[in-house]
């Protein structure tokens, strides 16, 4: 069985500076829980999905190797649990996401992207467990309503995506502070110190002048 693929709001999916000149981070959701979305609709017809609390609580419990990638290529790889380079939990809101994007063309290229705001949702990659896949069919105005309820899944990749499926989403770039303050405002403050240091060394010098021209 074809390992299934769900794009899934990365809500306050964000990349971070740990400090100047570390390496930066992506976080955010690859699932939220309790939320139907419309995976397809046609004459007559819809299909909803839902993901419901504790879907990834086996996988994560079992420690599976689960991968980072960017739109689900293998070729593309950013983090993996078993190298620490991912990490990922389940809480209230859903599949929380933490990867450490690597120093590569790549890695750079996702930091620039997410930064820009570019790209901004998430997705997972998964096989649904034994009675994991819970499906009822319903009417409602005029329609064949099919539901997809997921509850146990095999998790096998996390993925930063061009297209999701579900849209509703956002994103925002955060820097960490450095020594309490912002990077920006590091600079700032370096700024202004070079510029407080040459003033004091145009002093010195109009002063060593004047005294010059006083003898």
């Amino acid at each position: 069985m074809d390992r299934i693929i769900r794009c899934q709001p990365a809500t306050d999916v964000r990349i971070r500076a740990e400090e100047v000149g570390a390496g930066r981070k992506a976080e955010g959701y690859a699932a939220v829980f309790d939320s139907w979305t419309v995976l397809g609709k046609g004459p007559g017809y819809e299909v909803r999905e839902i993901i419901r609390r504790g879907a990834f609580k086996n996988a994560l419990a079992e420690r599976q190797d689960v991968r980072a990638l960017w739109n689900h290529d293998p070729n593309y790889l950013l983090g993996r649990t078993k190298a620490g380079t991912l990490r990922l939990r389940e809480d209230p809101r859903g599949l929380r996401v933490s990867i450490d994007l690597p120093d590569t063309g790549m890695g750079r290229d996702v930091a620039e992207s997410l930064a820009r705001g570019d790209a901004s949702q998430m997705s997972f990659a998964f096989l649904p467990r034994e009675g994991g896949e819970v499906t009822t069919t319903r009417r409602a105005d005029g329609l064949e309503v099919v539901e997809v309820e997921i509850r146990d899944v095999d998790l096998y990749d996390v993925a930063i995506v061009t297209y999701p499926a579900y849209r509703d989403t956002s994103v925002e770039l955060v820097q960490r502070s450095v020594g309490g303050r912002t990077p920006r405002e590091a600079k700032a403050l370096r700024v202004a110190e070079v510029r407080s240091r040459f003033r004091a060394l145009e002093a010195r010098s109009e002063a060593a002048a004047a005294a010059g021209g006083r003898r």
